[in-house]
């Protein structure tokens, strides 16, 4: 479409996107293909990355949105779009294939746009993992889709206070129930009367680890068939430096299939995506506020200096290089 063939979705760029009326937000999403949070940039500079989610922002908070604002958009055409990864594997299309075809499609697409094509795909099926950190901004993108969703978390036992309290804030501000996993409470008991309630201090952290996160998270995922996660390329160059939009997963998912994850942040930095969390007004963790970024179990984390790195934070007495508790394995074949 041209402007001069639909002069009522012209906007001067120089105009503040908080005065974007109604009718240009709903015309305007009906042409970019699917959805309102996109990473295409237009003629009119809209939904170039992260500037397209606050333009929906400024517009919803003045209460203009469309009621279908968030909702399925009509398509014009499904033409080199990946089939449904719902729809299971033909002999001549595999589940990496088509792993691999929707991540080269939404690489670069914004946070946003990832999780309402990752909800689009697999409805009830897919979940949303939750640390109690600067992921909550995953929740506040899953608001905006409009779609339904389910967000679960791994609950060690060991979590700070102020992360148990601020579980329940999330749930109030976005009118959700965490689905909650736990450790084997046997399993647990015999680590901790065999080598005491702080063995990662003297043996490393993977253990406990694997018996407090690990297998409940494995337990969980075994039910869904697809996980999105807030991981992000900044946090761990040694170890995350290669994660994509969407990738298999390590752990087998529902009825024994591949599992797909989506990293909607992947290619975020951390003031990007704190710049985002601010300008939503999303909830925030009160621990950040006292200097941790990163935030796990209460022995494992700690308020980090300016100009150390986030994971210097976590397990601080082990090597950069062994900061990863497991949840994330390395990738399967593709095939």
């Amino acid at each position: 479409p041209t402007a001069a063939a639909h002069p009522e979705r012209a906007t001067e760029q120089s105009e503040s996107v908080t005065k974007i009326n109604a009718h240009t937000i709903n015309e305007t999403a009906r042409w970019l293909e699917g959805s309102i949070l996109t990473s295409t940039p237009t003629r009119y500079g809209y939904g170039r990355g992260f500037c397209g989610d606050l333009w929906v922002y400024c517009a919803s908070k003045k209460n203009e949105l469309p009621p279908t604002v968030g909702k399925q958009w009509p398509q014009a055409s499904n033409s080199g779009r990946p089939r449904s990864l719902m729809a299971g594997p033909t002999p001549a299309d595999s589940t990496g294939d088509r792993v691999a075809a929707l991540n080269l499609q939404l690489a670069k697409a914004s946070p946003g746009r990832i999780i309402a094509r990752a909800l689009e795909e697999f409805g009830a099926h897919i979940a949303i993992s939750f640390s109690g950190a600067e992921d909550v901004l995953l929740i506040e993108y899953a608001r905006q889709s409009g779609r339904p969703f389910r967000v679960f978390s791994l609950d060690t036992g060991r979590l700070h206070p102020a992360t148990y309290r601020y579980f329940a804030t999330v749930e109030q501000h976005y009118n959700i129930r965490i689905e909650y996993c736990f450790p084997e409470a046997a399993t647990v008991q015999q680590l901790v009367r065999t080598k005491g309630m702080f063995s990662f201090l003297v043996d490393g952290h993977r253990e406990c680890c694997q018996i407090r996160k690990v297998a409940p998270l494995r337990s969980y995922l075994s039910g869904v068939s697809a996980w999105i996660t807030g991981q992000r390329r900044d946090q761990s160059p040694g170890t995350r430096a290669q994660v994509e939009a969407v990738e298999l997963d390590a752990n087998t998912g529902r009825n024994g299939h591949k599992l797909v994850k989506f990293n909607p942040l992947a290619g975020r930095t951390s003031t990007e995506v704190w710049d985002a969390i601010r300008a939503f007004e999303v909830p925030y963790n009160p621990l950040h506020a006292q200097g941790m970024v990163s935030i796990g179990c209460e022995p494992c984390t700690r308020a980090t200096l300016p100009g150390q790195h986030e994971r210097e934070g976590r397990w601080w007495w082990e090597q950069a290089t062994h900061k990863e508790c497991g949840l994330h394995g390395s990738k399967p074949d593709a095939s």
